[in-house]
């Protein structure tokens, strides 16, 4: 796993969507969906998830999805989602890729995507087989 994060600011994975390692500021977003749970949440968006995970082993499936099928309808609809967690590497990453695979990307690519727009993300390999799975 990398000794460091990347740079705190978001990056925009694909259109709508961006991937942090914390809270910015809620102007920026429409719905923001907070995987660590270590900052306070924002109460200036319109739509705001709290999903505890561990940067360990995968989460369950049937939740991934869910929360990945909630992200894809967001975005269809305009709005501008932010996905973090502490670092903005996997956790963060494993949604934003779980919806993309949901919107029909083959998961390689999915993840590739992710990577790309993301320097250091999705370096968990269980992570990656879950996206795999999907």
């Amino acid at each position: 796993m990398l000794e460091e994060p990347p740079p705190w600011p978001a990056d925009e994975i694909v259109p709508g969507l961006w991937q942090s390692g914390h809270p910015e500021p809620g102007e920026h977003w429409d719905a923001v969906f907070d995987l660590s749970g270590e900052e306070p949440p924002l109460d200036d968006v319109e739509f705001y998830v709290h999903w505890l995970i561990e940067d360990g082993p995968a989460p369950d499936q049937d939740t991934l999805v869910a929360l990945a099928d909630l992200v894809r309808s967001m975005r269809a609809a305009g709005k501008r989602v932010l996905v973090h967690c502490a670092a903005g590497i996997n956790r963060s990453g494993l949604l934003a890729a779980a919806s993309l695979i949901r919107e029909g990307y083959d998961a390689d690519d999915a993840i590739e995507t992710v990577r790309r727009a993301r320097t250091g993300a999705l370096n968990n390999p269980e992570f990656v087989e879950a996206l795999r799975a999907m």
